[in-house]
């Protein structure tokens, strides 16, 4: 038999204290007085050295009672060799994680991460088992347990050195943080035969270059487990100077990007540089463009500036910006789209002569007039009575100065619901009202002239509305000055479909209504710009008007500025998932061609290295500029306290020496718990309390029926 607690053993000593206590002498509880005796003093029994014990079975009935509980307390168990055998539970299972984000291309990081994994596997023992994790953006098991532990032992070691082999650095950002932790919660599970295994013996080995972008912030929601330890196997290279370029989004109202002629950048360098001065170029797939300029720039460590750039001719094909002067180059490619001109075709439909400076289509025609790099205008003039589909195919506005027929009203009615541009209907005369209500779909609205001899101003517009966003700055927004000698008043009836007012005068009539059909918007205007009602032709509002009518976003502009960085998928609506009108303007579905000009077959395209792609529907074509994340241009490197402050548990595995000792207390404990001998001790020594304090009850009950004037027997 062994013990588990053996110091408790040393409480079986209690058992003299029965012998003591019979061995002493006490003072005999029932006294009776005697009148001849009350003044002399008391003088109890004494004990000699020839005193002897007596109830004798009491003595052992306590004292065995007091020997079991102590026994009780050790633990006892029965020793096996068989259940001893820590062959199958000697092993550490370590997780080795390899980052392969962009930011491990830098220099010979690749060749150190790869001899860190030799290293970790020369202290692999036979017991041991091994899995191997990459990761980046997300992780993903590279060799797990399970195919390590299929294995003769002879061979797993190179299986994982194989399949290491055939991974590499990708251009994916870092997100160490979520792979830590998906990593560490499948470590700290333990299978059904390890039940009672140490659970300390449990490792992660994190083979990185640990840089400051690696988002390790995500570990800050996550209960890192006990049984876990990390140790750092952080790579490193000589040189330090690292700087990138990233695209800062242009201000639209800047006079020099409204023009699109200037693009922004910012050059970061990095706290630990120790390089200052660094150039920009224009290139293409060929290389630099000698033609153009270098633009030199000085960047301080730890510091940024933007900068503006010209762009270059369209007929030199430049599609990336390349900085010179650190030392390495994975993040040192910019790449560019430039963005496309967008066609913004308008359609007028009216009776007057586009000629006759007396009629609205002559003032319409000189506002959209004029193509810039951004937006080539087109404006299509109909009869009220010609206006075909074909007309309206691709127009932002729709410009109705005449009533049209009913099925003509059909035509605009089918262009509303079915493209996402605007219908601009300025009501001359009441006779607009019929036609206006088929459009609209709801009863005849009532329109009537304004019998005041004076002028109106518009003294409210929903600044809100993007209609109105050249005029958010309240400098812009006065509209007091434009006279309008004479408007209609018109009223619409309650319901879901009625128009809401974005402008109104200051008597309290509304100039524009504002209301959604299908994918378009029909505006409502309740004068005209030509000189006979108003001066708003005249004034300088009417263009930037005009244009915030023409300005309505479009999927292939939203798509060609977008921030693209590798890893990102397409948005859905652009690859025919769902339906890509304003892409395309058919029926088509998008194909997406890499930077190799190859299409990209996936359900979810997405983005896997920089470069410019295309998104290809017929024979148009959209380019897209997708570079790395900025945060992998962040190197320079994290300390083991970092992660410490953020939830890990960093540390190593003691000793094997150490590891089997607790390995071996731990299937001690097992044994003892599963033989659980302490709990019959106790119900033996609760079966001796009670034999005792029957015995005990009995010897008093027979001292007490004793005979008076008995004496004890002291023998000396």
């Amino acid at each position: 038999m062994n013990f588990l607690t053996p110091l408790y053993i040393a409480g079986a000593l209690a058992v003299a204290l029965p012998i003591v206590f019979h061995l002493i002498r006490r003072t005999p509880r029932n006294r009776q007085p005697f009148s001849s005796l009350m003044f002399l003093t008391e003088s109890p029994p004494r004990l000699t050295r020839r005193s002897r014990l007596s109830d004798i079975l009491l003595l052992i009935l306590r004292g065995l009672a007091l020997v079991l509980l102590a026994l009780a307390f050790a633990r006892p168990y029965f020793y096996r060799k068989a259940d001893m055998n820590l062959s199958a539970s000697q092993g550490k299972r370590i997780a080795i994680m390899v980052d392969t984000s962009a930011s491990m291309r830098r220099g010979d990081l690749w060749q150190q991460a790869t001899q860190q994994v030799d290293r970790v596997l020369a202290e692999v023992t036979p017991a041991d088992e091994v899995s191997l994790f990459l990761f980046g953006r997300t992780v993903h098991p590279a060799f797990t347990f399970d195919q390590w532990n299929q294995l003769d032992a002879a061979h797993r070691a190179a299986m994982l050195r194989a399949r290491l082999a055939e991974a590499k650095p990708s251009w994916l950002s870092t997100n160490l943080g979520d792979a830590l932790a998906t990593v560490a919660n499948q470590l700290a599970e333990s299978r059904a035969s390890e039940k009672y295994a140490d659970l300390s013996r449990r490792q992660i080995v994190l083979v990185s270059d640990v840089q400051q972008g690696a988002h390790v912030e995500a570990l800050q929601g996550h209960e890192w487990p006990e049984n876990v330890l990390l140790d750092v196997r952080a790579v490193a290279t000589k040189q330090t100077t690292n700087a990138s370029l990233q695209l800062v989004k242009d201000d639209p109202n800047a006079p020099d990007t409204a023009a699109g002629k200037r693009l922004r950048v910012r050059v970061s360098n990095q706290p630990n540089s120790t390089s200052d001065q660094f150039a920009i170029s224009w290139a293409n797939d060929r290389g630099p463009l000698a033609a153009i300029e270098l633009q030199k720039v000085y960047v301080a460590p730890g510091r940024s500036q933007v900068i503006k750039i010209d762009w270059p001719p369209a007929d030199a094909h430049a599609d990336r910006l390349i900085l010179s002067g650190d030392d390495f180059d994975f993040d040192n490619t910019l790449y560019v789209a430039r963005p496309p001109q967008a066609i913004a075709r308008v359609a007028y439909i009216g009776a007057d002569d586009g000629n006759d400076p007396k009629a609205m289509g002559y003032y319409l025609q000189s506002a959209v007039a004029g193509d810039s790099a951004e937006r080539k205008t087109e404006f299509v003039q109909r009869r009220p009575d010609a206006i075909t589909d074909a007309d309206l195919i691709g127009a932002r506005l729709v410009v109705v100065t005449a009533a049209p027929s009913k099925d003509r009203v059909a035509v605009i009615r089918n262009f509303l619901e079915n493209s996402a541009g605007a219908v601009l209907w300025p009501i001359t005369d009441p006779s607009a009202a019929a036609p206006l209500g088929r459009l609209m779909g709801v009863d005849s609205p009532q329109i009537e002239e304004t019998s005041s001899g004076d002028y109106s101003l518009i003294s409210r517009i929903d600044q809100d509305n993007p209609i109105f966003a050249a005029f958010s700055d309240s400098r812009f927004a006065d509209f007091t000055k434009i006279h309008f000698w004479k408007h209609r008043r018109v009223r619409f009836g309650d319901g879901a479909n009625s128009p809401r007012v974005i402008a109104s005068f200051d008597n309290g009539d509304p100039f524009l209504f504002e209301s959604t059909i299908g994918k378009g918007r029909l505006l409502i205007a309740t004068a005209g710009w030509q000189p006979a009602d108003s001066q708003l032709a005249l004034s300088t509002k009417f263009v930037p008007l005009v244009n915030g009518m023409l300005q309505q976003p479009r999927e292939d502009s939203v798509l060609a500025e977008a921030p693209f960085v590798v890893g990102d998928v397409l948005p859905a609506r652009s690859t025919g998932v769902s339906p890509v009108s304003s892409v395309s303007g058919t029926g088509e579905t998008p194909v997406l061609l890499d930077p190799d000009n190859q299409p990209v077959r996936a359900n979810t395209p997405s983005f896997d290295r920089p470069g410019i792609y295309h998104l290809k529907t017929g024979n148009q074509q959209l380019s897209l500029a997708v570079n790395i994340s900025p945060d992998e241009s962040r190197t320079m490197p994290l300390t083991v306290a970092d992660l410490e402050q953020w939830g890990a548990k960093v540390g190593e595995q003691a000793p094997p020496a150490v590891l089997e000792a607790r390995q071996r207390q731990l299937k001690l404990f097992e044994l003892e718990n599963r033989q659980k001998m302490w709990r019959w001790l106790i119900l033996a020594v609760l079966g001796l309390v009670a034999a005792e304090t029957a015995l005990a009850g009995r010897l008093a009950r027979r001292g007490s029926n004793a005979p008076a004037g008995s004496l004890t027997e002291v023998t000396a």
